[in-house]
């Protein structure tokens, strides 16, 4: 993680608004909490269906077995939580997938843009593809992706992609950052191309990852 908050820093300037799909227990939350300036907001999406006891402490992780990093709820409408912190702080605990979640991040960011977006979210199927197409109107042109077990380390030239997480970065266009490699298959980086769209459809095609179907596949 820390060989991406440098990334972070040397690359993206302003940093203001942060979207992450897959919060899991919110650690990485606390980390942007910390990158953001006064005034900043970040957007966390997860449809896990215990994510108040997840974030709240309640139950344990299950990597440590230990409380993760715990938060304080401030509000809570419409699956929209909102954590007490200095700075603006939500989870949407709704699938990544699903129109009424990127209706909420409309809402929320009320046409501020995206800064940096990371996924950790599902990483098999179409679902990352879905996922960066339904929200990549957000992330600003030369904001940053970043996309968790984005490369496979034993063969970075990987021509069919085995996870949908591989198959987004492969489809995106140069220039690429350098992966960051500690992080299980490594953290892909990219800077968005000012007029690339991506197309879901013909990349879930292309890398044969329409095996799951469609429909919610998300975070």
């Amino acid at each position: 993680m820390w060989s991406l908050l440098n990334h972070i820093d040397k690359k993206v300037s302003p940093l203001n608004v942060i979207l992450e799909i897959g919060v899991c227990f919110g650690g990485s939350l606390r980390i942007w909490e910390k990158l953001l300036p006064a005034g900043g907001m970040a957007i966390g999406i997860d449809k896990h269906p215990a994510m108040r006891d997840r974030i709240s402490g309640t139950v344990l992780t299950p990597y440590s077995g230990k409380v993760g990093r715990t938060w304080e709820i401030e509000s809570d409408e419409f699956n929209i939580i909102k954590l007490v912190s200095d700075k603006e702080i939500y989870i949407i605990n709704e699938d990544s997938a699903a129109p009424r979640t990127k209706a909420g991040v409309e809402h929320l960011l009320k046409g501020r843009d995206v800064d940096f977006m990371f996924h950790d979210g599902i990483h098999y199927g179409p679902g990352p593809i879905y996922d960066y197409a339904n929200f990549q109107h957000f992330l600003r042109t030369g904001g940053m992706l970043c996309i968790a077990d984005g490369m496979d380390p034993g063969n970075p030239q990987l021509q069919v992609p085995n996870l949908g997480t591989q198959a987004l970065y492969h489809a995106l266009p140069p220039p690429k950052l350098n992966k960051i490699e500690p992080h299980r298959m490594g953290m892909a980086l990219w800077l968005k191309q000012e007029g690339f769209v991506l197309d879901s459809e013909q990349i879930i095609k292309q890398y044969g990852l329409d095996y799951y179907g469609k429909g919610p596949t998300g975070a």
